[in-house]
């Protein structure tokens, strides 16, 4: 997924620069950095048109219709103030950031972060999601949300919900340090 910190006003009306530079150096996920978050997921690519689970492997890359996608996003933004551009490693996330930048605007550099990368999936990556349905029915059904998917064990012995979520709460923890690190040395908007 491709992330774009875009800039914004911020901190409470009648609130004291100071105050606000001071909270967001204390406690950053208690602080309202004054960023904007925006996250795009990328376009489609060749696994989703073919109904194949691509987890985390980086083998998909996009199709016309994902290029096309990219290239309407690339016009939405555009239009706004882009302070900082964060973008998963996988091949397909930056195809789209490119893309959406060649169709419309330069965009700070990109910061590519290795945990802002699609769910692992492990023996399911590259499987069609029949195959998956046949050959592993029950769990399946629990992770389209016939039950807790949260909870899907797979036989390799991981939760791949669980899994990214510890990852997913790491990276953001990280972005808003960053953010309030950057308000609090008066950066951004």
């Amino acid at each position: 997924a491709a992330s774009l910190h875009a800039g914004a006003a911020g901190g409470a009306p009648g609130q004291k620069t100071d105050e606000r530079k001071a909270r967001c150096a204390a406690d950053p996920e208690e602080v309202q950095t004054g960023k904007s978050w925006l996250l795009l997921r990328h376009g489609q690519t060749n696994f989703n048109a073919e109904g194949r689970i691509q987890g985390s492997t980086d083998f998909s890359r996009l199709s016309e219709e994902g290029a096309r996608q990219a290239k309407e996003v690339g016009k939405f933004l555009a239009g706004l103030k882009i302070d900082t551009v964060y973008v998963s490693p996988l091949a397909r996330a930056q195809q789209t950031l490119e893309i959406a930048e060649a169709s419309g605007r330069r965009l700070p550099p990109a910061s590519v972060v290795q945990d802002l990368r699609e769910i692992d999936l492990h023996e399911w990556e590259g499987m069609l999601k029949k195959e998956i349905q046949l050959r592993y029915p029950e769990l399946y059904n629990q992770w389209r949300g016939g039950g807790s998917p949260k909870d899907v064990l797979l036989e390799s012995g991981v939760y791949p919900i669980r899994d990214l979520w510890a990852r997913a709460s790491g990276v953001w923890k990280r972005l808003l340090k960053e953010a309030a690190a950057d308000v609090a040395e008066g950066g951004g908007s």
